[in-house]
């Protein structure tokens, strides 16, 4: 509020929700941030971030993990919802969630294991990967690698896993735009997810499921 009162530094969306939405979920999430060590190194960061992009980022995770299909296209309420309904059902709901922050945590190892710390969650740009950490990518990135058989098999074939995203990158132009434009869009946010996806059941042979398209209920299934 002194902040708002005096016109300095607008909040951030995540300082806001956690202000607009209290609850077991958020107060566990905050606490799951200050602990995370690999947010930590994705973020290049030593302490809790101050703008709480580090809280953000695993509510990210969370939201798209456990309610992709109800993605409308907006980030914001997207994540919101998430908040609002994982504070309300935390009871039935805590143990799936922790297990999930744990896998959260193997799957930023892995990249980690596969890409280098230094270039994990970045884009490639055909010459090479982008300074800072991409968002998009780190959402398709933790969703798939979450699963252990997928990160363990990724891990194993690991050169060729990178090879792969950086063709991606640059071949195919759907993939490119829902990483750099419009990303929060609901076409951007389907078509990452399926690419990325597609590509790993592909390479690494796996029976991966990939989220799809449903023309009649224009959403991602």
């Amino acid at each position: 509020f002194v902040r708002l009162n005096t016109c300095s530094v607008p909040l951030s969306p995540q300082e806001l929700r956690q202000a607009l939405y209290p609850g077991k979920f958020v107060d566990f999430i905050s606490d799951q941030a200050e602990q995370s060590q690999a947010v930590k190194i994705l973020l290049g960061i030593s302490e809790p971030d101050f703008r709480m992009r580090d809280i953000e980022l695993m509510v990210r995770y969370i939201g798209f993990k456990f309610f992709l299909s109800s993605y409308a296209g907006n980030l914001r309420t997207f994540l919101d919802d998430t908040c609002d309904v994982l504070n309300r059902e935390w009871e039935k709901r805590e143990k799936e969630i922790t297990e999930s922050m744990i896998e959260f945590e193997n799957a930023i190892q892995a990249m980690v294991d596969i890409f280098g710390e230094a270039n994990i969650a970045r884009k490639w740009t055909g010459t090479e990967f982008e300074n800072r950490p991409n968002r998009a990518v780190l959402d398709i990135m933790a969703f798939y690698f979450s699963n252990e058989t997928t990160r363990n098999v990724a891990k194993k074939n690991g050169k060729l896993v990178v090879d792969e995203f950086k063709k991606l990158c640059v071949s195919n132009d759907g993939f490119r735009k829902s990483i750099e434009t419009t990303t929060k869009s609901l076409t951007a946010t389907h078509d990452r997810f399926f690419y990325w996806g597609d590509l790993l059941r592909r390479t690494l042979n796996l029976k991966i499921v990939v989220p799809d398209w449903n023309d009649e209920k224009n959403r991602i299934v």
